[in-house]
């Protein structure tokens, strides 16, 4: 997760993105915004849109910033960027294969499962990926997150597929710690003062109270909202059969 969404992928976009905007000037950074803003994302994608590329502070390459997205929005960006700038670049030019073979090495790695054959052609296509790197962009420095591409496939061969030792889960799950520890502002036992807020909080959505409206007894959560499905179809025939 750290070597690709919050290092390799930033990393590498601000330089093509530099020069596909200020070398070749195939387009603006208004256009690239608009295009992002403007995707058609899907229902389980909104919540991860992308968020707008600032000039000055998201794009230099020497900045720390991870161009202004979270690691969800990064992996979402990474994913339709290709969609989006496929019909405003050259898409046979070695800087375009360069990201297109850094997303390959990312869907390899993300992978749910994977085969002892594809790990040995990612120990390969990692090879290539790097020298082709350097020969697209000559001044730009090897950082030691695209060396641990490198070691990718030793992992792959110990601990089989990479996401299901990721800490993506956790880093969410601590998201919420650290915007409660702003919020509360008490930082005397701070371990306990959020131990005890997050533990109510549990306690108050999982609270039922029973409806007795005409005789029936229905339980329904107290402070959570209930869920609401959207559009239906009923399937009859060889379609419910079938589904």
């Amino acid at each position: 997760m750290h070597v690709f969404l919050e290092g390799v992928i930033s990393y590498q976009l601000k330089y093509l993105l530099n020069f596909y905007i200020k070398e070749k000037g195939y387009f603006t950074l208004v256009d690239l915004n608009n295009g992002i803003q403007g995707f058609p994302y899907g229902y389980s994608h909104i919540k991860d849109k992308p968020c707008v590329i600032k000039k000055k502070s998201d794009q230099e390459r020497q900045s720390s910033s991870n161009l202004g997205q979270g690691t969800a929005r990064m992996w979402l960006l990474a994913q339709v960027l290709p969609l989006i700038l496929s019909s405003l670049v050259d898409t046979d030019t070695e800087h375009w294969v360069c990201f297109a073979s850094l997303l390959e090495l990312m869907a390899i790695s993300f992978s749910d499962t994977i085969c002892q054959e594809t790990i040995l052609y990612l120990k390969t296509a990692v090879k290539e990926h790097l020298a082709l790197f350097k020969r697209v962009f000559p001044d730009a420095p090897i950082i030691p997150k695209q060396h641990f591409l490198v070691h990718l496939p030793s992992q792959l061969f110990k601990f089989g597929p990479l996401i299901r030792s990721w800490c993506m889960r956790f880093e969410g799950k601590h998201a919420y710690f650290k915007d409660l520890s702003k919020k509360i502002k008490n930082f005397k036992n701070i371990a306990l003062s959020l131990a005890l807020k997050h533990q109510k909080i549990e306690c108050a959505k999982n609270m039922t109270v029973d409806d007795d409206v005409d005789g029936s007894a229905e339980s329904s959560s107290l402070f959570r909202s209930d869920v609401i499905f959207g559009k239906s179809k009923s399937l009859l025939g060889n379609d419910k059969e079938s589904a």
